[in-house]
């Protein structure tokens, strides 16, 4: 299994963290160097700001965010490996989970990406389950799950990923990734692990971030939260369809948690069915 994380040259104290984790566990990671957003011409800015959505917030860290990951996909596209653990540099690794990054034997074969972390948001999954070893298990991720810390990517799907996202495209790599709603998503198959294995430092540690670990997103993070927040739920007829849908997706709202202590009662009892892999 490779290991990638994400760092840029003015932050050495977040891969010396990165580094220390990893050591520990036994793992052997490989750097890759990300792009400085702040480094962008205004005319690159002007640019991926013209070809956006217009839902999304795009600032230069994000951008460069954005760019530093499409570099991962191009690695992983080009590489030897079928599957490669990508990471931020600004996670908790849980330190019981070195087993789930030292080999993909545990990996199905037939899913694209694997969402490893949690932003402790409510998500809705498939209702039935894999279960992979070390306390985890894995579900097709139906919703929306921000937060692009830490992920499996198949080597097939990021030579796919580059392909849709090639031309006049430049969205936040968790909406490209991971909410099925943007048009991108929708073109693989998406599991949730959980307990997850990894959690950025500013979504365990709000209001008390590690100091070396300040995000870099986060102002821009909270305005799309504010302006999520402030969206109208459904309500009436349009509520009652949605909740059908739900009900005939087979599917279950969780909270997933962050580290291997054990699974949730619901959790460990949810069966399995070879038909939601397939």
């Amino acid at each position: 299994m490779k290991v990638l994380v994400i760092n840029l040259e003015r932050s050495p104290a977040r891969l010396e963290f990165m580094r220390q984790q990893f050591s520990s566990m036994g793992v052997e990671m490989e750097r890759l160097n990300g792009v400085d957003g702040q480094t962008l011409s205004d005319a690159d800015l002007e640019w991926h700001k013209s070809v956006r959505s217009g839902y999304h917030q795009r600032t230069r860290p994000q951008i460069g965010c954005t760019l530093s990951h499409r570099l991962a996909w191009k690695n992983v596209a080009e590489g030897g490996h079928d599957w490669v653990f990508i990471c931020e540099d600004d996670v908790f690794i849980d330190p019981l989970a070195g087993a789930l990054l030292a080999s993909d034997g545990w990996l199905p074969g037939n899913i694209d990406i694997l969402k490893a972390e949690t932003t402790r948001q409510k998500i809705r999954t498939s209702l039935f389950s894999k279960n992979v070893g070390q306390g985890r298990r894995i579900a097709r991720l139906l919703s929306n799950h921000a937060g692009s810390g830490g992920y499996y990517l198949h080597r097939n799907a990021a030579q796919k990923l580059l392909k849709l996202t090639s031309e006049n495209f430049s969205e936040p790599t968790d909406e490209t990734l991971f909410n099925p709603f943007m048009g991108v998503a929708s073109h693989f198959r998406i599991f949730q692990m959980y307990p997850a294995l990894c959690i950025q430092d500013f979504v365990l540690n709000r209001g008390h971030e590690t100091p070396h670990l300040a995000s870099l997103l986060e102002p821009a993070r909270a305005l799309h939260e504010q302006h999520t927040l402030a969206q109208t739920k459904p309500t009436g007829i349009p509520r009652l369809k949605k909740n059908l849908q739900q009900v005939l997706s087979a599917s279950r709202v969780v909270d997933v948690p962050f580290g291997g202590n054990g699974l949730e009662p619901d959790i460990q009892q949810t069966t399995f069915k070879k038909t939601d892999l397939s």
